[in-house]
């Protein structure tokens, strides 16, 4: 893994490959940090971690095309990697300014397969600078890539060549993965809203077994007012349940006495004592 020599200009371009190599006089030049660290100088720490951190992520999809200030690398990212079934793929190119992360660095997207259409390109260059605006006074590089990843699994549909057709299909599997996720979502908040509910309700049966538990510790003083009072609400409650039920109450008939009644009656009358029996009734004669 040979290092250019001090007068040798990189050139990029493609080789038979089909992957990003810089040129110079000595050949190319494929990214390992270890030729960065073989003599000529980071820009600064943070530029120098990320690049190891990239590499041991992406392998041989990362490549260095220039290891001296300002660093470049580009990255190749597929939706699937590893795997068969990636319709779509880009290259990164980074060129990292001597300030970053505090400022962006320069970012150019070449796509290698599919995202034949405009339209797609343009969303995905997008993704990229979001991504990257966002995470200003960080190395943001990984960040991005996993952004523009994540954008092309999204759309990693067979046969983009720019047609209407292709277009077409592509909207169309972007949309059915919208609604897959706004159901997602709904089904998210409900669980939300029911583990909300379910815990409102044991707050409020907390609450009432405490003011239970308080009341009985507590205890009301039973007084002749209290107790009337009771009384009074008891009463009435037994009443309602009873016109409730279907129950008639009969009305308490006055024009009786009662055998106390009766039988001083019966001694104001001069009467004798034997003339009642053991029951307060009168003796048989």
């Amino acid at each position: 893994m040979g290092i250019p020599p001090p007068g040798g200009t990189p050139r990029p371009g493609w080789g038979p490959d089909g992957a990003f190599a810089a040129t110079g006089e000595s050949g190319a030049v494929r990214g390992a940090p270890s030729s960065l660290r073989g003599g000529r100088p980071m820009a600064n720490e943070d530029q120098s971690m990320e690049v190891e951190a990239l590499e041991a992520i992406f392998g041989d999809d990362f490549t260095v095309t220039q290891d001296t200030p300002p660093l470049a690398y580009t990255i190749r990212l597929v939706p699937n990697p590893g795997g068969d079934d990636n319709h779509v793929a880009i290259d990164l190119h980074c060129s990292i300014p001597e300030a970053y992360p505090e400022v962006v660095p320069e970012l150019r997207m070449e796509v290698r397969k599919g995202l034949g259409s405009r339209a797609s390109r343009e969303e995905l260059e997008g993704v990229v600078t979001r991504t990257a605006e966002e995470n200003v006074g960080m190395p943001s590089v990984f960040a991005v890539c996993d952004a523009a990843r994540e954008w092309l699994a999204d759309n990693n549909v067979k046969g983009q060549d720019g047609s209407m057709h292709a277009e077409m299909l592509r909207r169309m599997a972007m949309k059915e993965k919208e609604g897959a996720q706004e159901e997602e979502r709904r089904k998210r908040e409900e669980e939300v809203q029911r583990e909300r509910k379910m815990r409102s309700q044991e707050l409020n049966a907390e609450e009432d077994e405490l003011e239970r538990v308080r009341r009985v510790g507590d205890g009301t003083p039973v007084t002749p007012a209290t107790f009337a009072a009771w009384k009074a609400a008891f009463d009435e409650e037994m009443r309602e349940q009873r016109r409730a039920a279907g129950v008639v109450e009969e009305e308490e008939d006055t024009s009786r006495l009662t055998g106390k009644q009766l039988f001083l009656a019966h001694q104001e009358a001069g009467g004798d004592d034997g003339e009642f029996d053991d029951d307060g009734g009168e003796e048989d004669e």
